[in-house]
C-alpha cells in the first residue's frame, strides 16, 4: 500500500532494501509493486534534486569579485584586461626559462569550496590547452587540464576528483601520496588560478602543443554542488543479463539466470525501472550472491553492464549502500558489486566511506553508458514475456534435483503412473525442489 504522509514527513532520502515478510508475498508484490508504491508516495513529498551553483568570480560589467582580485604570475609575459564584459588574459610562452608557463590567480576573503563537487567556467577559447589550479592555505596545489575551442564561448565544468595533486617544490610533479582534492578541507582554499604551460604533468609536454601565444576570455567562475541520490535501491546482479539472453544462451548461463525462480529477476528489474523513471536522483546497487558472514576485509569490486558473478556479505552491501547515499559520485549510476577473491586483495579500509566513494568515481552514469562501450539498459519485461524453458523441454514442466545442497542437471517431470515403482518404498536419495520449496518424495 502507499505510505502515509506521516511516514514520509521530513524525509529527503530513501534506502530501499525490500524483502517479503510473509510466505505468500511474491517477488512481484515486493520487488516491483512494493518499490513502486514507496517511490510514488515519496514523490509527493520531495522535488527532484538539481545541481546548485554559487558564483565565485564574476567578470561582467558590475562585478563585486572581478578583475581587480586577479593578477598575473610566472616569468612568461602575460597581461589581464577588462574586455567586453569579461576578463581577457593574453601573453606568450616561448621558452622553458622561468618554468615555461604563464599564470593568473585570484582570491577573496571568503573564498571556500566547502561542499563543492565541481568548478564551472564560462570562457571564450583560443584552441589552446590550459590548467586550472586550486591552491590551499598550506601551499598544496591541485591542477586540472582543460581544452578550449578557438573563438567559441562555452561552459567548462571540472569535477574536483579530476584535479591532480602536485608536490610543493616543483611546478608539475605529481604527488602520489597526497589526499584527493575531494577529501581535503575545502574551506582552506587560498586562491584559484589558470596556467598556460608548455608542460602537462611530470615534465611531459603539453599534448596540444606549447601555447606560444594565447588569449583567453573568462566571464565567470562558479562552484557547483551536485545532488546526492534521493533513492538508493538494493536490487540484484543478473537482472539485466536475464533480459539480454535468448533461450539457447540461457541454458549455459549462471544458475539464477537459468532458473529465474518466480520471475524474480524480471520483477527486480521492473522495480529498478520505476526508480529510474521517477525523476528523482538515484543510485542502484546490484549485489552478487549474498552471504551472511561478517565482512571479510577483502576489497570490493564494482562493475557495470551486469557481467560479473561472485559473493558479497550483507554487511558489505550495507556499507556500500551507506556510502552511496552520502555522495554525488554515486548519483545516476547502476552497478554490480562482489567481493574480490584474490588472496592478496585484502584491505583494512575496504568498506570505509572514503574508499567506497573513490570507487564510485570511476563508474559511469546510466545515461552515458553508450559513450563508454557499456550495453544500453534493456527494456523491462514481465516474466511471461520470457521463455524459461528450452524448446526441447517445453512439453512438460521441469524441476531441479539437489544432492547434498547442490543442484544436479534439470530433468523433465516424469509422466504420472498408477503403478508405484519397485523402489518407491525406500528412502529417497535426493530431494526435489520446485520454485525453491522441497516437494514431498
Amino acid at each position: 500500500k502507499p505510505l502515509s504522509p506521516d511516514t514520509l514527513a521530513g524525509v529527503n532520502q530513501l534506502v530501499l532494501a525490500l524483502g517479503p515478510i510473509k510466505d505468500e508475498m511474491t517477488s512481484e508484490d515486493v520487488d516491483y509493486k512494493g518499490v513502486a508504491n514507496i517511490v510514488n508516495s515519496f514523490k509527493e513529498f520531495v522535488a527532484p534534486a538539481k545541481s546548485e551553483t554559487s558564483r565565485l568570480f564574476e567578470f561582467g560589467w558590475n562585478s563585486a569579485n572581478g578583475i581587480d582580485s586577479w593578477s598575473p604570475f610566472g616569468a612568461a609575459e602575460s597581461d589581464i584586461a577588462f574586455v567586453g564584459g569579461s576578463m581577457g588574459w593574453s601573453g606568450q610562452v616561448k621558452t622553458p626559462i622561468g618554468g615555461g608557463f604563464a599564470g593568473i590567480k585570484g582570491s577573496t576573503e571568503k573564498l571556500s569550496l566547502q561542499n563543492t563537487d565541481s568548478l564551472k567556467m564560462r570562457i571564450r577559447g583560443d584552441g589552446n590547452r590550459y590548467k586550472f589550479m586550486v591552491t590551499l592555505k598550506n601551499g598544496k596545489r591541485y591542477q586540472c587540464p582543460f581544452d578550449t575551442a578557438k573563438g567559441l564561448t562555452e561552459d567548462i565544468e571540472l569535477p574536483l576528483e579530476s584535479f591532480v595533486p602536485l608536490v610543493d617544490e616543483t611546478q608539475n610533479t605529481v604527488d602520489y601520496s597526497a589526499q584527493s582534492l575531494v577529501d581535503v578541507d575545502k574551506s582552506q582554499v587560498e586562491s584559484l588560478g589558470i596556467l598556460a604551460s608548455m608542460y602537462e604533468f611530470n615534465s611531459m609536454v603539453n599534448p596540444r602543443g606549447s601555447p606560444e601565444t594565447f588569449s583567453l576570455g573568462i566571464t565567470s567562475i562558479d562552484a557547483v554542488v551536485k545532488p546526492q541520490p534521493q533513492i538508493v535501491l538494493v536490487s540484484s546482479a543478473a537482472v539485466e543479463r536475464n533480459l539480454r539472453v535468448d533461450d539457447a544462451q540461457r541454458e549455459s548461463e549462471i544458475p539464477i539466470v537459468k532458473l529465474n525462480p518466480g520471475g524474480v529477476l524480471n520483477w527486480k528489474y521492473l522495480g529498478e525501472t520505476v526508480v529510474r523513471d521517477s525523476g528523482l536522483s538515484y543510485s542502484i546497487v546490484r549485489p552478487c550472491g549474498l552471504v551472511s558472514e561478517e565482512a571479510s576485509g577483502s576489497k570490493l569490486e564494482l562493475s557495470q553492464g551486469d557481467r560479473i558473478a561472485g559473493l558479497i556479505s550483507r554487511r558489505e552491501v550495507a556499507a556500500l549502500t551507506a556510502a552511496a547515499v552520502t555522495t554525488s559520485r554515486a548519483e545516476g549510476k547502476t552497478f554490480e558489486a562482489r567481493r574480490c577473491e584474490a588472496k592478496d586483495a585484502v584491505s583494512p579500509s575496504a568498506t570505509e566511506l572514503s574508499t567506497l566513494t573513490t570507487q564510485f568515481q570511476s563508474l559511469v552514469r546510466d545515461v552515458d553508458r553508450y559513450m563508454y562501450g557499456l550495453p544500453m539498459l534493456p527494456a523491462p519485461l514481465e516474466p511471461a514475456s520470457i521463455s524459461m524453458t528450452s524448446p526441447a523441454s517445453s512439453a512438460s514442466p521441469s524441476f531441479i534435483v539437489y544432492r547434498d545442497g547442490k543442484p544436479v542437471e534439470s530433468a523433465a517431470a516424469p509422466a504420472p503412473s498408477d503403478t508405484p515403482s519397485a523402489s518407491s518404498s525406500s528412502s529417497p536419495s535426493f530431494v526435489v525442489y520446485r520454485q525453491g520449496k522441497a516437494v514431498v518424495a
